[in-house]
């Protein structure tokens, strides 16, 4: 064993260069630096741990080559953390917005979940991974090897740790990234225990091959949590990204057909009152989708397959009202329709200005009202939609390469408006504090 142990000895300290390596980066997010800290914690505790074990190794050979081989499979899972960690040195996103996110995921889960943000190159999709849940086992394992607690362990990644990934071409696209809310979703329902009530409520869904229906429910769900956070912003951002990626009426293992995700969408918004709240010229665009997401539909319907997958879209229906009714009764909306009618012209006029959206003034009370981010991304998306193609020709901008520098201006300034407003809470949460010891 001993040509074993100078190699593991050999692999720690490559990996554990690594490690300073990667600790120079800058990150979006502290979870970065945390995660490399437990993988050091671990690295610098093995070869200690390895010399307790000699002994028994020399006893026991075929023992430690057992050991030997859990040995090496626990570096590589180390080795492939780091990956991660590297790959999330590489998002460029605006910081605001994921410490926004952050909060958000925080408030609705009740606890210390943290993020890693980072670029899929590969792919157009954002996407979602409980990185906790999936080393666990690995830490379990380290630590019951390096002799100390998994909590102590752990504490530094504080009560869950999501991988948030997104299309790389879109880093800047503040508007788009309210998709990151669909994602957190995934987090909030499953981590509040609104998946696991409603599949309760709905035991034993249809066996289909190659199809998951609770990963089908799951998608809804994520949908409706990220409604029910940022109102129509979600809507109108995953639409566009849908049209963009995906054909409306395929379905495939864990998603169903986004034709059929718009429409309970849209059901739901109709039923909180936002298309009553909205802008006629908003209205329109939504009408004019009805009758692509109606044709879609029917080009699904007659493609259905006939192993029974008709009868998973029957059980879906039947689960979809406890669904909506859960996330509804669970989760506090983060934006309600009242605030189109009041606080988004306000902030609307400000944009058509050139005002940064983080707060607005109050006539009434006097005083400046913070501006949370589903209603930057609401007056932001009702400015684009509804308020553009006019703002161009009030101003006498008729030069197609001068308005699309200035749709870039006007991107750039609701980012700002993200990046303000956050500073602004960041502020307010350390003067409370001082209060709250005061």
């Amino acid at each position: 064993m001993r040509g074993f142990q100078e190699a593991v000895r050999d692999r720690i300290s490559s990996l554990q260069a690594r490690v300073i390596e990667l600790e120079q980066k800058d990150y979006p997010t502290p979870a970065s630096h945390n995660l490399l800290g437990v993988i050091r914690e671990i690295l610098e505790k093995i070869p200690n741990q390895l010399k307790l074990y000699e002994p028994r190794f020399a006893r026991a050979p075929e023992a430690g080559r057992r050991s030997g081989g859990w040995l090496t499979n626990l570096l590589s899972n180390l080795h492939a953390l780091m990956f991660i960690v590297n790959e999330t040195s590489r998002a460029k996103t605006p910081a605001a917005l994921i410490s926004s996110l952050r909060d958000t995921a925080r408030e609705y889960t009740g606890s210390s979940v943290d993020l890693l943000i980072r670029p899929d190159s590969q792919g157009v999709q954002y996407g979602y991974e409980a990185l906790d849940l999936q080393i666990r086992e690995v830490l379990q394992q380290a630590a019951d090897f390096i002799d100390v607690r998994l909590e102590d362990l752990v504490r530094p990644l504080g009560q869950g740790l999501v991988v948030l990934s997104y299309p790389a071409a879109e880093r800047n696209n503040v508007m788009l990234h309210g998709i990151f809310l669909h994602e957190l979703g995934h987090h909030i329902t499953y981590r509040n225990g609104i998946m696991d009530r409603v599949m309760a409520a709905h035991a034993n869904p249809p066996a289909i091959s190659d199809i998951d229906a609770e990963a089908w429910i799951w998608e809804f769900a994520a949908d409706l949590a990220a409604l029910r956070i940022a109102g129509p912003a979600y809507v109108f951002g995953i639409y566009q990204s849908m049209l963009s990626t995906e054909v409306l009426e395929t379905y495939r293992e864990r998603h169903p057909p986004s034709y059929w995700r718009m429409l309970v969408l849209l059901d739901v918004l109709g039923a909180e009152g936002f298309l009553d709240a909205m802008p006629a010229a908003l209205r329109e665009h939504i009408d004019g989708w009805r009758d692509d997401l109606a044709s879609a539909g029917e080009r699904c319907g007659a493609n259905l397959r006939d192993d029974g997958t008709e009868g998973l879209f029957a059980y879906v229906e039947r689960v979809l009202p406890t669904l909506i009714e859960e996330v509804r009764s669970s989760m506090p909306a983060g934006f309600v329709a009242g605030q189109y009618a009041h606080e988004c012209q306000v902030l609307l006029a400000q944009l058509k200005s050139f005002v940064p959206l983080n707060e607005w003034y109050d006539v009434d009370r006097g005083t400046w009202i913070p501006v949370s981010l589903a209603a930057i991304l609401n007056t932001g998306w009702m400015f684009m939609l509804a308020e553009l193609e006019q703002f161009f020709t009030e101003i006498g901008a008729t030069d197609p390469d001068e308005r699309e520098r200035l749709r870039h201006r006007i991107f750039d300034l609701i980012a700002k408006s993200v990046e303000f407003a956050q500073i602004q809470k960041d502020i307010a949460r350390v003067q409370n504090r001082a209060e709250v010891a005061a």
